[in-house]
């Protein structure tokens, strides 16, 4: 008994049962910790969300400035930098215009994997690309890589439909190697009239 003297304010010690037993209070702090842990982690999930579907709507849009703002800037770096970057995202606009290509919608499915990598955060966040065409629609699974430098409270992204593990990692070497990288699809064309 004088070794569990030191835990009364918390617990209590059981002749009986020759053990420790917590009190309330010793629950309510680890059930109140572990609540802490889960909301934190749906409040990282949510922003990226949030941002990633953000990011996608200014593409859509066509808002090419908006959509570098959510770009990662290793990637914008990588491009050229910013008004590199913006030229090459034009001059795509304008050719798949000429193809009678329009981005229709984008929207952010589940799951969205988190994990920490480093001092990073990284989500891949799948989403699906939907696209008209001359002669119907075009239907496609994609994802993007998230990075958050500030513990999951601002996020840039990478397209990662032409990644793999080793080219994430050349980018981001402390990728972690516990999160998953989809594998690509093939995307689904529907004809008009079928």
């Amino acid at each position: 008994m004088p070794i569990c003297r030191s835990w009364m304010a918390v617990g209590r010690w059981s002749p009986r049962t020759t053990r420790w037993r917590a009190t309330p209070s010793l629950w309510l702090i680890a059930v109140l910790a572990v609540a802490q842990g889960v909301a934190a982690a749906a409040d990282a999930e949510r922003m990226v969300k949030d941002q990633a579907r953000a990011a996608c709507d200014a593409l859509v849009r066509g808002d090419l400035e908006k959509f570098i703002g959510w770009t990662h800037p290793k990637l914008v770096q990588a491009m050229g930098g910013r008004e590199q970057l913006l030229a090459i995202l034009k001059d795509g606009q304008r050719d798949l215009a000429r193809q009678g290509i329009q981005l229709v919608s984008a929207s952010i499915q589940p799951p969205v994997e988190l994990a920490r990598g480093g001092s990073q955060r990284f989500a891949v966040v799948p989403y699906d690309l939907e696209m008209t065409v001359p002669d119907g629609r075009v239907l496609s699974r994609t994802w993007l890589l998230g990075v958050s430098a500030d513990d999951g409270q601002t996020w840039t992204f990478v397209d990662g439909g032409n990644l793999n593990r080793d080219s994430v990692r050349r980018l981001f070497p402390e990728f972690p190697a516990g999160l998953a990288i989809p594998m690509k699809r093939p995307a689904r064309v529907e004809k008009n009239g079928s």
